[in-house]
């Protein structure tokens, strides 16, 4: 009888290891349960330091685990500055990297389906190329690492969550595979597949940005801490403008929306753009409205462009605004620029792949752009 008490002891302390405790094997903690490991944090404040290497199958006890999961914390504020990850994980859990500031790169393997909220969250990466197997990223994942330069979303993620990028002070670009169903790029800017939705733009792209004409929502926080961020246009084609859009753009001096009718601002969407200092300019005609309009009217300098001197048009991928001191030309394509006065003299010549300032004084101009599909010559005068 006692022999069966203590075997039964034994086998619900052993389950109870298996399920609940943290066991050492080689330098890494694990949780078990059923055949499965899952990476913990380290037992009573300690921390895993320099280069960590995952095992495919871990054994313990003589019963071979299959390592499939980081779990939450698991690395966070640790010393590590490298880690090898196996192709059995699925899953990265909630601030598992958090605050790995040593932690200058990483392999995610293609096994990967999920990482979770916080994840990576002011880690020391550079770059991340997420496997193409990886179906969501969590909240603020990537939030808060301040060396990451580019990020390469491939074609199975189907969802991002909150300020993924938030804070990123050098991200330049975002580089989305064609295949993505659900998102896109256009000049390194985040998108939802279709391009109506601007959700992301990096923090350290252009200090000069024109929204394409085809976009109709600016997502919520997608211009977040783009402190570097000097002036926006705000084409006609946008009706919505979400929750902290702008908000902590801090370096804007100038905002130039195309539509007449002021559009009903979301929560906060321009909190911490000095008001004072930055200039919106709207179309002629429009400044009473937005002197009225919620959000727009704590603007002090509200100045109306005149811009009937100017034919605006949008032709196969190519845009062009009158602005306060000459043209703007926005492209997602390289294009040849030439301008000629009206005497057929030549005064500027470039070839661009980006949105443009060209200054102009007073006068007629001939416009002309080559494209990939063709010339386009315009006569402009400018007022």
């Amino acid at each position: 009888m006692k022999t069966k008490i203590l075997l039964l002891w034994m086998i619900c302390m052993l389950w109870s290891m298996q399920t609940h405790g943290k066991i050492l094997v080689d330098g890494i903690y694990y949780n078990f349960l059923g055949k499965n490991a899952t990476v913990t944090s380290a037992n009573n404040g300690g921390r895993y330091d320099g280069n960590v290497v995952i095992p495919e199958t871990v054994i313990y006890s003589g019963i071979a685990y299959s390592v499939t999961s980081i779990g939450d914390n698991a690395f966070s504020y640790s010393g590590l500055t490298s880690i090898t990850i196996p192709n059995s994980v699925t899953s990265i859990g909630n601030d598992a990297f958090y605050n790995c500031t040593g932690l200058k790169s990483i392999t995610i393997p293609n096994g990967v389906k999920s990482i979770g909220n916080y994840a990576f969250n002011s880690s020391g990466l550079t770059s991340i190329m997420i496997p193409n197997g990886v179906v969501s990223i969590g909240n603020y994942a990537f939030s808060h690492c301040f060396r990451l330069t580019s990020i390469t979303i491939p074609s199975s993620v189907t969802s991002i969550g909150d300020l993924v990028f938030d804070n990123c002070s050098v991200l330049k670009e975002f580089i989305v595979s064609e295949q993505n169903q659900n998102y896109s790029t256009i000049d390194g800017v985040l998108f939802s597949k279709d391009k109506n939705v601007l959700i992301n733009y990096p923090n350290a792209k252009s200090s000069k940005y024109s929204i394409p004409n085809n976009v109709d929502s600016i997502g919520f926080c997608a211009f977040f801490h783009c402190s570097g961020l000097t002036s926006i246009t705000i084409p006609s084609s946008v009706n919505s403008i979400g929750d902290y859009a702008f908000s902590h753009c801090s370096g804007l001096k100038e905002i130039y929306t195309k539509n007449p009718i002021p559009l009903m601002l979301g929560n906060s969407a321009l909190y911490y753009v000095d008001k004072t200092t930055c200039i919106l300019y709207v179309p002629k005609g429009s400044k009473i409205n937005y002197q009225s309009a919620n959000q727009w009217k704590n603007f002090t300098n509200i100045i109306e462009e005149d811009n009937s001197s100017i034919e605006s048009f949008n032709l196969n991928g190519v845009a062009l605004y009158s602005i306060p001191n000459g043209i703007r030309i926005e492209t997602i394509q390289p294009i040849a620029v030439s301008i000629f006065n009206i005497s057929g003299h030549k005064l500027y010549q470039s070839a661009i792949d980006s949105n443009t300032d060209i200054d102009l004084l007073k006068g007629i101009y001939i416009l002309q752009i080559n494209t990939s599909n063709g010339t386009i010559t315009k006569k402009v005068m400018k007022q």
